[in-house]
C-alpha cells in the first residue's frame, strides 16, 4: 500500500481517561507499555516506531518517563490523551510534562 513508516498506538492506551485520583494504574500501564513496544515491536530499520503515552495524572511520573525513553530512536513523539483529563491538558499543571517532551 506504499506505507513506509508505521506508528503504533493500541487503543487501551485510549482509556487513560477513565483511571483518575491517586490510581497508580495509568504510570504502570505507560511504562509497561513502552518497555515492550521498545522491547518487541519498534524496530526503526523497518519503519515501526511508536509514543510516549503520558500518565498525564501524575505530571512528575510523565516526566520521569518521557526523560527515560524519549531518546530512543523507535520513539517519535509523546501522546496526550484528551478524553477526559481533569483539569483541562490546558492547565499550567501539566507544563512539566510539555516541558518534558
Amino acid at each position: 500500500v506504499g506505507v513506509d513508516d508505521i506508528v503504533l498506538l493500541p487503543n487501551k492506551m485510549l482509556t487513560f481517561s477513565k483511571l483518575a485520583g491517586e490510581d497508580e494504574r495509568p504510570v504502570v500501564l505507560a511504562n509497561g507499555y513502552v518497555d515492550y513496544m521498545l522491547d518487541r515491536v519498534v524496530d526503526p530499520s523497518e519503519g515501526i516506531y511508536t509514543m510516549i503515552v503520558a500518565p498525564y495524572q501524575d505530571p512528575e511520573a510523565a516526566v520521569d518517563l518521557i526523560d527515560r525513553v524519549g531518546d530512543e530512536r523507535g520513539v517519535v513523539g509523546v501522546c496526550m490523551i484528551t478524553a477526559g483529563p481533569e483539569p483541562p491538558l490546558g492547565n499550567r499543571k501539566y507544563d512539566p510534562i510539555y516541558a518534558a517532551a
